[in-house]
Order: C-alpha cells, then structure tokens, then sequence
C-alpha cells in the first residue's frame, strides 16, 4: 500500500511540474534493451521547468521488460537533462540524472498466490543519462540514450525511438 502511494505521490509531483512548464508537452514512444532485464518497451513525456534561462528539462520515462520466466519488471524514472547547444547541427546532446522506481514481479504457475506469499520487491534507485535527438520532422524527434541505473541491482539500459510534438 505504501509503495502504491509513493508512485501516486511521484506522478502527482510530475503532473504538478508538468502543468506549471512553459515549453510545451511532448511525449514519446521507444524499444528499450537492458543487460539484467533483456527487451522493452516504453513511453515518456518530456517538458520544460518553467522559466530559466538554462537549457534544462523534464523527462519521465515507463518502461515494461520482459525477462521471461514469469518475472514481471518495470520503472518509473524522473529525470531532469540538460541539453547541449551545438549551431548548425541536426544532433542534439543531452545529459542529466534523476530518480527510478522498479518492480519485480514472479508468480511461477499460481506458486506464489497460492501459498500465499510475496514475490515482488519495489526498489528506488538512481540513473544517469545521456543520448542523442536528431532532426526529425516538424512534428517528431528520433532518439537514441543510455541510461546507467543504480538500485538494488544495477544495469545499463540502451532506448531508441521518437519524441512527437512540435518541434
């Protein structure tokens, strides 16, 4: 029950910073590979932080993994990147850390239910970040990004896919 709250409590703060942003709301879809978790997928929404004069935004990412054997795993990261100026380039860079939640599940044919115990864990943890945007069109950005993590295990997550919005 405790974690369930926590996860509201985190996408309450995220909506609240979202709605308060200036730049626009722009959200996104990618494949994800992870070297504890194997393939992904995910969305995420990226937003401004209000007014600065600094290049920084927001970036909220879920994403779904399929391990296999009955294991169930996801996260849920907040992020705040600083994107880098480079004139006249169709690369964008960017870097940034942030804060992750992920949950395991497993729940080998009924085992668990039917004993009657837990066979989930939820872990918070830290990630740092760093990828690519590409000129795309008007209306959409691909991406490439890594994602090194660090919670009760640690892995390093490669995405690729594209932000939609108006660019």
């Amino acid at each position: 029950m405790r974690k369930s709250v926590f996860v509201l409590a985190v996408l309450g703060l995220v909506g609240t910073v979202a709605s308060r942003a200036e730049a626009q709301f722009r959200f996104g879809a990618n494949v994800d590979y992870g070297t504890d978790t194997d393939f992904g997928i995910g969305a995420r929404g990226l937003f401004g932080l209000g007014k600065t004069n600094l290049p920084i935004e927001g970036l909220v990412t879920f994403d779904y993994f399929f391990p296999g054997n009955s294991v169930h795993y996801w996260e849920l990261s907040g992020n705040a990147i600083y994107k880098f100026e480079i004139k006249d380039s169709s690369i964008k860079p960017y870097a940034g850390a942030g804060l992750l939640i992920s949950h395991t599940s497993v729940d080998y044919n009924g085992i668990c239910s039917a004993v009657g115990v837990s066979c989930s864990s939820t872990n918070a943890g830290l990630n740092l970040i760093g990828g690519l945007r590409f000129k795309g069109g008007e209306h959409f950005a691909p991406f490439v990004e890594g994602r090194l993590e660090a919670h009760s295990g640690s892995q390093f997550v490669l995405s690729a896919g594209v932000f939609f919005g108006k660019w």
